[in-house]
């Protein structure tokens, strides 16, 4: 029980401190000194893709990739899989979406699913492959790293 509370703390501050806070994504979630709209808002749609892509990416390189590519070819294959898993996802939620409330607009985007959520959801697979040795610890993992960033975005 311990270990997890230190996964979940570790996951949450380096994922944050490094990434969400160096990218400066912080001021894509509003602009505070913009005098028509003040309202900040968090991508909720973004981020359940975020945690669900780092779920099933750790279970693909672990459970379903031959053994023969792991290793040092892993990594290379880390951020084209974390983009096309970030698109697949989206385009899941945009059916979904269109298909349970037909006259929305769409969901609300801040991070680019072309570059894998600017780079969030391979770094958390690097994170994770390295810290994560049963599914209990991944999705501690992949839940404070989506909530490190919920706290990135809220902190202006």
């Amino acid at each position: 029980m311990i270990s997890l509370a230190a996964l979940a703390v570790f996951s949450g501050l380096s994922l944050n401190l490094l990434l969400q806070f160096a990218l400066g994504a912080t001021s894509i979630a509003g602009d505070p000194h913009h005098k028509t709209d003040n309202r900040r808002e968090l991508p909720s749609a973004q981020f359940l893709i975020l945690f669900l892509s780092i779920l099933s990416l750790w279970l693909f390189f672990n459970f379903i990739m031959p053994g023969f590519l792991k290793g040092f070819f892993e990594f290379f294959l880390y951020f084209p899989l974390s983009a096309l898993a970030c698109m697949g996802f989206e385009l899941l939620a945009e059916r979904l979406r269109s298909w349970t409330k037909p006259k929305t607009k769409g969901i609300k985007k801040t991070f680019s699913s072309l570059t894998a959520y600017e780079g969030l959801v391979p770094a958390a697979l690097m994170i994770g492959a390295a810290a994560a040795d049963s599914f209990t610890s991944i999705i501690v993992l992949a839940l404070f790293f989506t909530i490190g960033n919920i706290a990135g975005l809220l902190i202006p």
